[in-house]
């Protein structure tokens, strides 16, 4: 009885540790696929494998259960696939991602984390699981040789014989052999006592290493399993050469043609026999004394089996190639909806400029923000703590949200172009509630994160540890993508056969779900329960640990709980910007209301904008990273100095005067112009439009320099700090290289006026010119990117006077206290390339 209990004991508080020999097993997955891709792999990937292309360990072990959900899926859905042998490749299907689920996900976890450690109990379960999946398999495998024996020898009897409900007993036989073989396997090895080693020579726990590592004589249990697993793998295998001996007998006689057609089922089931029945049959049907061995001929039955099964019964049959074909067409058969059309938010041509701007900065702001947190984040040594490595996946997070939705926005309110296809819809759909759902469940991290660096600040360490922290993280992208494919499947099963106008200016579920032609109802109910839950059940778990961090503070307000309170103020804000009006969207059944498409505005672009200066402004230690990252090498200069363009006070007074009176015409005169344009309708050409553009780039350039340079002649305040120096050289680039580039597509659209004026409507199009505008943009954004990283990151140690009245790139360089000869030669080179640009299109202007 103590025996007993001291033996539990030890269980409770023992784990075991893999010894995975990564380089041994991803030599062997490789060789692996390179092996079968020559057998069933298209010629141009196994070109590729000729070249070392391609081939990584994380792929094979993803792909299983994504291919197995598809051959389910397409089973269930077809009609023309009810027959025995799809009926029993879809368990199939099912059992090889349950088998692959054993298994792989804590193999990626040591390849991620390096964390190879198993609880005692987890391994029991683990094996438990692979045995028991692995031996249904074999039975499944067994019935499928039965089925296809009884279609080619016996074709008239087959309706009779393979009924659906022997088929259903069948597989139930199967499970429950399966189940019964595993709790005869499990049961033996949970019962031996192990007080000694516990490094498990594998990558999962199976019956031989585990018996190696037991403080007892093994002998007895290692021959009861050989006599269980290898004689189950034995006969079974034997059963299914039987099989086909008696099928290749039935078809003497016969034509080719009857020789070809009977074979080509049988063939895609041969292969995956022999690669499933001869490594378990080499595994268990001996004592094992070599495990490395072992170790290496599992890979065959754990991972390249349960992934070739789709590859090799969708290559090898046409019935599901054409089944898949059209379940991915099946919306064909029911809507003739091929495309929306995005409303927006106005249809106002002013309102539609003018929402451009807005988003075009907003979404600047987003990128250039959230990329600033991550490179601040990953570079600062003193930030590598859980709720910065948070904060730095959040910050990602909301570079993908605005992705999604922001870029199409921003060309429908330059071009007018409003229409988006069924698919490209969906698609969005997909991705905002994948993207969207992963940030809910972060933010719910991050408040876990919070309450326990409060609450409980001792284990803070241990609890939220850099292997915790990530398999956080993985679970709020695995609960996004779950809740999206939920989200997006339910949307796919509606008809829409009738409106395809959207009220919003993005796919979403509401909006969408309005135009089925078909009740709704069920379905609105079920989306609302999925996203409205998720976004109340998280809110509601946010306010309840914010709560408990008042409650716990509440008596002790020191230096310390005051930081810590700073911090979550900062989330508190986060959490309401985006979950109130997420909310509002989706905790009802889709309505009609018209504030909806503005109340989204907040949780798409405002949210993810806000989100760095929040964070940032809210956060000391985040700001001094990042003041420390600007000054990268400096040691004095913290601020430069103007020489501006006179000293002389009469001088600077009739300076001012001027550039005050030129600054005011240009202002004026290019804000008439826009005004002018946007107005008249007869102006609404692609000339005018890439002039109204033009003006709107002359108003950002005197902005950036002039206003500074009038405080400098009138205040004689010529101090500009590092910060204010980098900004204006950053803003001024981009503005400068954005018109450089603008004045090429201007001389293309003359060209193309001139010289083709029949063509110039449908060569110039409404389409194109966004186009050619948003790369304009894109272009002057990522030269300035390139100049400023060039001439900031240098050094600067010694004199700081600028001499000029803005900070241009030839007298920053000028007071380095470094070598710049590379930089300026590559800055020349990208300056070259722009004019050259420039002069290369000129002679095909009109002018």
């Amino acid at each position: 009885m103590d025996h007993g209990e001291e033996h539990r004991k030890s269980h409770s508080l023992f784990s075991f540790i893999y010894h995975i020999p990564l380089d041994r097993l991803n030599s062997c997955l490789q060789d692996t696929f390179k092996m079968l891709c020559t057998a069933h792999c298209p010629v141009d990937w196994q070109e590729k494998l000729q070249q070392h292309e391609g081939i990584h360990p994380p792929e094979p072990l993803r792909e299983p259960r994504v291919a197995g959900n598809l051959i389910v899926l397409t089973v269930t859905r077809s009609r023309h696939l009810s027959s025995p042998m799809y009926f029993f490749l879809c368990h199939l299907s099912f059992v090889d991602i349950c088998y692959s689920s054993v298994t792989a996900p804590q193999m990626i976890s040591g390849f991620l984390v390096e964390n190879n450690t198993i609880s005692f109990a987890g391994c029991i379960g683990q094996l438990f699981g692979v045995h028991f999946f692995g031996c249904t398999e074999i039975f499944i495998l067994t019935a499928m040789a039965y089925d296809r024996c009884v279609a080619i020898c016996r074709p008239l009897h087959y309706p009779a014989l393979m009924s659906r409900r022997l088929c259903s007993c069948m597989v139930g036989v199967s499970w429950a052999g399966g189940f019964l073989h595993s709790t005869l396997q499990t049961l033996p090895i949970a019962l031996l006592p192990f007080c000694g080693p516990n490094r498990v020579t594998h990558y999962f726990c199976d019956v031989h290493p585990l018996l190696h590592l037991a403080c007892a004589d093994t002998r007895a249990e290692g021959l009861a399993a050989v006599a269980n697993s290898g004689v189950i793998s034995l006969s079974c295998f034997l059963i299914l050469v039987t099989s086909y001996g008696v099928i290749l007998a039935s078809l003497r006689g016969q034509t080719l043609s009857g020789w070809h057609k009977a074979l080509s089922t049988c063939g895609s089931h041969i292969t995956v026999v022999i690669l499933f029945f001869g490594p378990t049959t080499f595994v268990y049907i001996r004592p094992s004394s070599d495990l490395s061995k072992d170790r290496s001929v599992a890979v065959f039955y754990t991972l390249i089996t349960p992934m070739l099964n789709p590859l090799i019964y969708t290559l090898q049959n046409g019935e599901v190639k054409a089944a898949m074909r059209k379940l991915c067409r099946r919306k064909d058969n029911f809507s003739r909806v091929t495309e929306f059309i995005l409303v927006g938010l106005s249809d106002t041509r002013e309102l539609q400029l003018l929402f451009f701007t807005l988003f075009l900065l907003a979404y600047t702001m987003v990128l250039l923000g959230n990329l600033l947190i991550i490179v601040t984040v990953r570079t600062d040594p003193k930030l590598f703590s859980p709720m910065y490595f948070l904060l730095c996946n959040l910050s990602f997070i909301d570079i993908c949200y605005t992705s999604v939705t922001i870029p199409r926005v921003l060309v429908a309110l330059l071009s007018g172009h409003k229409a988006i296809a069924f698919e490209g819809c969906m698609a969005q759909l997909f991705f905002l509630h994948f993207v969207g759902s992963s940030e809910m469940f972060l933010l719910t991290v991050m408040a876990f994160d919070r309450y326990t660096a409060i609450c409980r600040p001792l284990h803070y360490t241990a609890i939220m540890a850099r292997g915790a922290c990530w398999a956080l993280v993985a679970a709020c992208w695995l609960g996004g993508f779950t809740h999206s494919i939920v989200q997006t499947v339910l949307t796919l099963q509606l008809p829409f056969c009738g409106p395809n106008t959207i009220h919003s200016f993005f796919c979403d579920v509401p909006p969408v779900v309005r135009l089925a032609c078909t009740d709704t109802a069920l379905t609105e109910w079920l989306m609302a329960s999925n996203s409205g839950l998720i976004s109340l059940g998280c809110f509601l778990v946010l306010v309840a640990s914010y709560a408990l961090i008042l409650a716990k503070v509440r008596a002790r307000l020191s230096q310390g709980h005051w930081k810590a309170l700073s911090t979550c103020a900062s989330h508190v804000m986060v959490v309401t910007l985006l979950f109130m009006p997420c909310i509002f969207t989706y905790l009802r059944p889709a309505g009609a209301l018209p504030t909806n498409k503005y109340v989204c505005v907040i949780y798409t672009i405002f949210s993810p904008m806000m989100n760095p200066l929040i964070y940032t402004l809210r956060s000391s230690e985040v700001k001094e990273s990042i003041d420390k990252m600007q000054r990268v090498n400096l040691s004095t200069v913290s601020e430069f100095v103007f020489v501006g363009l006179s000293d002389a006070p009469e001088i600077r007074l009739l300076l001012f005067v001027l550039f005050l009176l030129i600054y005011l015409a240009t202002m004026a005169g290019n804000i008439t112009l826009l005004i002018a344009i946007s107005t008249d309708s007869h102006l609404h050409s692609p000339m005018y439009f890439f002039l109204g553009s033009l003006s709107l780039l002359d108003l950002l350039c005197p902005t950036i320099t002039v206003p500074k340079m009038l405080g400098a002649l009138l205040l004689e305040h010529k101090e500009i700090s590092f910060s204010g120096c980098l900004f204006q050289h950053f803003s001024l680039i981009a503005v400068v290289g954005t018109e450089i580039c603008l004045l090429t597509v201007m001389a293309y659209d003359r060209y193309v006026a001139v010289c083709h004026p029949l063509r110039y409507l449908s060569i110039m199009s409404t389409k194109l010119c966004a186009q050619l505008a948003t790369g304009t943009w894109a272009t002057g954004l990522l030269n300035s990117l390139l100049h400023t990283s060039l001439v900031f990151t240098l050094s600067f140690c010694g004199p700081n006077k600028i001499q000029q009245y803005y900070c241009d790139i030839p007298p920053v360089l000028a007071l380095s206290c470094s070598s710049t000869h590379s930089r300026e030669l590559v800055i020349l080179l990208v300056a070259g390339v722009l004019g050259s640009a420039v002069g290369t299109a000129s002679p095909h202007s009109p002018a």
